[in-house]
C-alpha cells in the first residue's frame, strides 16, 4: 500500500526574513501611497492615530508596527501638522521608537517660535528632542518674525536682544548641533512690513542678532557645518494668511535691491512656495 506524505513543506513567513528584507517588503507595500501628509484633527487627542499614514497592515502586530515605522519616515516626504500642539501629539504616537528617530537624516522646523514658545515646549523639552537624531545631516528651521515680534511682552529694543530671543523661543543653539554628522544648519528669516514698524525697528536688523549669536557658537564650536541664510517677504494677503493659516502662508524671496529699498546680502530662491512644519527625511 502506498503511503501519501500529508506534511507540508514549512512555509517562510515575512518574520522569518531578515530584516533589511522585510524593510524592502514594507518600502513596496506603501510606495503607492502620499509622500506628502496633512495631519488635521478638530479634537485633537492623545489616542489619536494616523490612518493616511499609517496603512491598515501596520495593526497586523506590535512588531510590524515597530518595524515599518522608520520606513514610513523615509518614504514620507514631508509630514504637515496644523497646529503647534500637534507636534507634541505627533512625537506621542509615531515617534516611539529610537529607530524612528535614528532613520531620520533630514528635518525642517517651520515656525520655530510657534513650536517651542511658552506653553508648547520647554526649552529641555526641545533640547531632549533634537540630541535624538544621530543621523541628521541636513537641519532647516524657520524663525517667523510675526510671532517673536508679537507673541514677546518685552520692548520693541530688548526684542533683539539674545537673551531675548532664546528666552522666547526656548530653545538654545547649541540644540543645534547635537548630530556629529551635520552638514546643513539652513536658517530662514520670515519677515512682515508691518511687524518692523510695530517694533519700530529697521527689516534689516530684525534678524541680525539671532544670526551674529548663531555664527559665534559656531566659530566657538569650529564647526565645518555650512550655514545656509534666507530672508523672505510676507506682504499683503499673505500676511493675513500667516495671521489665521500659517501652515499655509507663502513667500516670495526678497529681491536683491531691485526696488533700491531693501536689500540683504544673504539670499536664496526656494523651490517650493510652501514649508512643511515639520519635515522628514
Amino acid at each position: 500500500m502506498m503511503e501519501v506524505d500529508t506534511h507540508q513543506s514549512p512555509t517562510l513567513g515575512l518574520f522569518n526574513l531578515p530584516l533589511e528584507i522585510r524593510e524592502v517588503v514594507y518600502a513596496l507595500a506603501i510606495s503607492d501611497m502620499p509622500q506628502q501628509i496633512l495631519w488635521k484633527n478638530k479634537h485633537p487627542s492623545w489616542l489619536t492615530r494616523y490612518p493616511a499614514m499609517f496603512p491598515s497592515f501596520c495593526f497586523a502586530s506590535r512588531q510590524m508596527s515597530t518595524e515599518i515605522l522608520p520606513v514610513l519616515l523615509r518614504e514620507y516626504e514631508h509630514v504637515l501638522l496644523d497646529r503647534p500642539c500637534d507636534f507634541q501629539i505627533f512625537l506621542k504616537q509615531l515617534l516611539l521608537n529610537e529607530r524612528g528617530f535614528q532613520s531620520i537624516w533630514k528635518l525642517t522646523l517651520r515656525n520655530l517660535a510657534g513650536l517651542c514658545g511658552p506653553n508648547l515646549l520647554s526649552k529641555s523639552s526641545f533640547t531632549n528632542f533634537m540630541s535624538r537624531f544621530p543621523a541628521l545631516q541636513h537641519l532647516g528651521i524657520e524663525v517667523n518674525a510675526l510671532f517673536v515680534g508679537w507673541s514677546s511682552t518685552r520692548k520693541h529694543a530688548e526684542i533683539l536682544t539674545p537673551t531675548a530671543l532664546t528666552d522666547y523661543m526656548h530653545v538654545s543653539f547649541d540644540s543645534f548641533f547635537f548630530s556629529n554628522r551635520l552638514r546643513t544648519l539652513r536658517i530662514v528669516c520670515i519677515e512682515n512690513q508691518s511687524i518692523s514698524i510695530l517694533l519700530k525697528v529697521p527689516l534689516e536688523d530684525m534678524f541680525s542678532v539671532f544670526i551674529e549669536c548663531l555664527k559665534e557658537e559656531m566659530r566657538n564650536r569650529r564647526s565645518a557645518v555650512t550655514l545656509e541664510i534666507e530672508y523672505y517677504h510676507v506682504i499683503g494677503l499673505q500676511f493675513l494668511s500667516v495671521i489665521f493659516y500659517y501652515l499655509r502662508c507663502y513667500r516670495n524671496p526678497v529681491n536683491n535691491g531691485d526696488d533700491g529699498k531693501y536689500v540683504h546680502s544673504e539670499t536664496a530662491d526656494l523651490k517650493n512656495n510652501t514649508y512643511p512644519n515639520i519635515s522628514f527625511q
